[in-house]
């Protein structure tokens, strides 16, 4: 049956890493977390006050 439902030869392998999953939940429960939070939070502004000083002494304001 396996010819009909796919092109693939041969037979694939997954391989997961244990280490890679321990350490995603690890990140995940530290975001969800209030300073994990507060971190992503300022990540988000920080990078538009820059901008906004760029665009400034730049006049590349659209007139």
């Amino acid at each position: 049956m396996k010819a009909t439902c796919t092109k693939a030869k041969g037979d694939r392998e997954i391989a997961i890493s244990l280490t890679c999953m321990r350490q995603k939940k690890e990140m995940r429960e530290h975001q969800c977390s209030e300073e994990g939070y507060m971190l992503s939070v300022r990540r988000m502004i920080e990078p538009e006050i820059v901008f906004g000083q760029i665009k400034k002494i730049g006049d590349f304001e659209d007139s």
